[in-house]
């Protein structure tokens, strides 16, 4: 089939039986600079100026220069993804290791190797230190740490074998 020759203004072109074809443009054809393209992107009316970095960063800063320390502190916190400070009390983690405890304890089979590992060394696996350190990794949420410490002894299995399941690693 030919195709029936068009302007190069045209995005696509009719070809014998009246049906139309888009037309490839090759990376040479296709000149455009930042501002176009940023424009383009943010559907910016072409007539209104473009959107630069710089203006976005001055613009930024002159926001951020608004709001008190503690909320400034906050969006750096917020963008660095720095959590809140959880105060520890020896209550709360006397219950949040009572009820990880319990997680551990109703895990389906997926827990394989945290099984052998406590078959291999109780107090190794029930440290308090050891316990601690995962739920301090999530927030002091039970289910999620012991979820955490089930893919821990999986992980550590797979990579270091059963004789190692309950050993420190350095």
């Amino acid at each position: 089939m030919e195709a029936t020759s068009k302007s190069s203004s045209d995005d696509s072109r009719a070809l014998e039986d009246g049906r139309t074809e888009q037309q490839t443009v090759s990376p040479q054809e296709v000149r455009c600079d930042e501002s176009s393209a940023l424009s383009t992107s943010l559907n910016v009316n072409s007539d209104v100026n473009p959107v630069i970095p710089t203006d976005v960063d001055t613009l930024m800063a002159r926001l951020m220069a608004q709001l008190s320390t503690h909320e400034r502190e906050e969006v750096y916190n917020d963008l660095h993804g720095v959590a809140d400070e959880v105060v520890e009390t020896p209550e709360m983690i006397d219950e949040a290791m009572t009820r990880m405890k319990g997680e551990l304890a109703s895990m389906s089979t997926d827990a394989t190797a945290y099984r052998e590992a406590l078959a291999q060394d109780r107090s190794f696996v029930h440290s308090y230190k050891s316990l601690l350190c995962f739920l301090r990794a999530e927030r002091f949420d039970p289910v999620r740490a012991a979820t955490r410490l089930t893919k821990f002894y999986s992980l550590k299995m797979k990579g270091f074998g059963l004789e190692k399941l309950t050993k420190e690693i350095y």
